[in-house]
């Protein structure tokens, strides 16, 4: 019952008990009846106020009997739906023609629940407009009731269409896109995904959910992807994160992440397949790694500019775009200081320079003429041969060829044509060769020439010995390395020229001589030209029978510690040369020639290769820091030959030395192992 029906209903029993009180006079009923009136202007009151409500109220509010007629309608109601009045009340709920005939069964048992007073949670109807369309209301049921007695349905409809249609809008975006969108917790729980979880992983939607992201990620990735998740608890939002994620057949996928927290511990996240473009970038970026190889690695200084012109189109500075590794060793600049930056910028006073650069390198990058010319740069106190060209309009290229050297060559022919005096050091060297002589006194005597002044002499050792240290390091320097320190061509000459002769006379103290008795020969001739070699080198020596070197070879290299030995090409070069006896020699870049257990397998191997073969192996010298390890002299070239000749004895070794030679060469480095197995077979019997 509405409020107007229960104010009209008191105001006639009130009017009916007033009209009685009068004719009996009765005081207090009538004190009684003026409260009752003050009530029923509260009831108005408030009833206007419910009225108000209703009509003002956002929401549809729809009353219904005991037996579901329709009784009342807010405004809302009507201008949702587009019905009138006459269209709604007095009607049976299940006659308006708003509710979908499919769904009234439903909404029968709902009501029938309603009255007995099981009333539902709010549930969402799907409604059919006057106009046709489809909208969806939220519904919140409640009974009405007076004094105990049940009088109807009250029924709030909250009109939920807009927002109905937007979730449909997301789920169709979230389920059409080609992007993995999902939302997760970051305990690793999948809560929701969409088909691309399905068309890029191979698993289906029940499984994602069931199994979680955590165990998809590929075993490498997870501490990082656990620090991305650690960063974004914090707040920070995922951008760009890349990780590998486990498909169904056992292959991996490329996923780029985009995520961010929703609430308390939910996280949204889309993720970008990238395999196959990351291959592709990995290809380019392959490619483009060996055009930057070829460019670093070129001799000559080589530089990229973008030319910049004033308003009348006159060149006026120009800016370094790239530059190579060469030009950086050249013009000692470091690329990082010059890239984006003008030359003005770089050097201050390139405009006071005798060549005007800038218009020159203008002319060019404007016409596209190319040009050569020659440069002595005084801040960097170099000649250089500079050749300039023009790929496109404004744009230049510059490539830098050193030609201090060759100057100082011609200067040098002019000063020894001329007959020009030694200095004091080499005077002295003349007189007491380099007796007394420091380090740095002896560098200087290697780095001086004709076409180098005695000041620039002294700079240039000073630089040299801040980069080497020590006279032996120097010699052992490779060109580039002393090119690198500034060291002059003749310079270099002089060092590595001192370095070979030395190597030269020492080994001709050893060729044509019995060596296999004399490990420290062999020492004195090596260590020269192996005990500063970074990487370890095996070096064969071959001697004929009466034990004179026939010729020494560096056969196998590796690496600090190890080096890969295979007795096939040591057999195969004895066979070759004909050799009757072999010494074996490599170095230890640690200095330290102590022997490790693969140093003393090789050597008892390749002694046992060696007496099948008949080829005396007479000693494996290793070559430390001034010192070196002999296994003869250490006395275990004998035991190999002992332990050989003890499985001769029993018989293990009934193969021919011209058979053995036959033997196709890959067998050789299989009959030590052979023979050990034997051994071991003979003693188990």
């Amino acid at each position: 019952m509405s409020p107007n029906n229960l104010l009209d209903a008191s105001k006639r029993r009130r009017s009916l008990r007033e009209k009685e009180a009068l004719l009996d006079g009765d005081a207090k009923q009538l004190a009684e009846i003026t409260e009752e009136k003050q009530a029923e202007e509260a009831l108005r009151e408030s009833e206007e106020k419910y009225r108000e409500l209703l009509t003002l109220s956002p929401v549809g509010i729809t009353t219904l009997d005991m037996k579901g007629v329709i009784t009342s309608c807010n405004p809302t109601v009507y201008r949702v739906g587009g019905y009138s009045e006459g269209e709604l009340i007095g009607k049976h709920f299940t006659k308006i023609a708003s509710l979908r005939v499919r769904d009234i069964p439903k909404y029968i048992n709902m009501f029938s629940s309603i009255i007995r007073e099981k009333v539902p949670k709010p549930f969402v109807v799907t409604y059919t407009r006057k106009d046709g369309t489809t909208g969806w209301t939220e519904i919140h049921a409640s009974l009405l009731k007076e004094g105990g007695k049940k009088l109807g349905v009250q029924v709030i409809q909250k009109d939920i269409t807009e927002r109905k249609r937007t979730e449909e809008d997301f789920e169709n975006i979230f389920n059409l896109s080609p992007d993995m969108m999902g939302v997760f917790t970051a305990e690793g729980r999948l809560i929701k995904v969409n088909r691309s979880w399905e068309t890029i992983l191979g698993y289906k939607t029940e499984e994602l959910l069931e199994m979680g992201w955590v165990k998809l990620i590929h075993p490498d990735d997870i501490e990082q992807t656990n620090n991305e998740v650690e960063k974004q608890l914090k707040g920070s939002p995922v951008v760009n994160f890349v990780n590998r994620y486990k498909c169904k057949d056992g292959s991996y996928r490329t996923l780029e992440w985009q995520a961010t927290f929703a609430q308390e511990g939910i996280v949204h996240a889309i993720a970008r397949d990238i395999t196959e473009q990351k291959c592709v970038g990995e290809a380019a970026w392959q490619s483009d790694e060996k055009y930057r190889k070829l460019f670093g690695n070129m001799l000559d200084g080589f530089a990229y500019y973008r030319i910049l012109l004033d308003e009348d189109n006159q060149p006026i500075d120009y800016v370094y775009l790239e530059v190579n590794n060469a030009w950086e060793r050249l013009t000692r600049l470091k690329k990082e200081d010059v890239i984006g930056k003008r030359i003005t910028e770089v050097i201050p006073g390139i405009k006071k320079c005798k060549t005007d650069l800038i218009s020159i390198y203008g002319k060019v990058a404007l016409t596209g003429k190319k040009t050569q010319f020659e440069l002595y740069f005084k801040p960097f106190k170099k000649w250089f041969t500079v050749s300039v060209y023009s790929p496109q309009k404004e744009y230049f290229i510059t490539v830098f060829e050193d030609i201090t050297e060759l100057k100082r060559a011609k200067k040098m022919a002019s000063a020894v044509a001329l007959g020009r005096p030694l200095t004091p050091i080499q005077e002295r060297f003349l007189k007491s060769g380099t007796e007394g002589f420091k380090d740095r006194e002896i560098i200087e005597l290697l780095l001086l020439s004709p076409g180098l002044s005695t000041r620039e002499c002294k700079k240039l050792v000073k630089q040299v010995v801040e980069r080497f240290k020590t006279l032996r390091q120097l010699v052992a320097a490779s060109p580039e390395e002393l090119r690198q320190a500034g060291v002059t061509s003749y310079g270099i000459l002089h060092i590595k020229f001192v370095r070979e002769i030395a190597t030269e006379i020492l080994k001709q103290r050893i060729v044509k001589q019995s060596v296999y008795k004399s490990p420290k020969e062999i020492f004195d001739y090596l260590s020269y030209s192996m005990r500063d070699l970074k990487k370890e080198v095996f070096k064969v020596i071959y001697l004929n029978n009466r034990n004179q070197i026939i010729e020494a070879k560096d056969l196998f290299e590796g690496t600090l510690e190890s080096i890969p030995i295979r007795p096939r090409e040591i057999a195969e070069g004895a066979i070759k040369h004909s050799a009757a006896a072999l010494i074996f020699a490599h170095n230890h870049p640690t200095g330290d020639p102590t022997p490790s257990k693969s140093d003393k397998q090789i050597t008892r191997d390749l002694v046992f290769i060696g007496n099948i073969l008949q080829i005396k192996v007479l000693d494996h010298v290793i070559i430390g820091e001034n010192t070196y390890f002999s296994f003869d002299d250490a006395g275990l070239i004998q035991k190999y030959e002992d332990n050989f000749l003890n499985l001769k004895i029993r018989g293990v070794f009934d193969i021919g030395v011209d058979y053995a030679k036959k033997l196709p060469a890959v067998f050789i480095p299989l009959l030590p192992a052979i023979y050990l197995a034997e051994e071991a077979v003979v003693e188990f019997l």
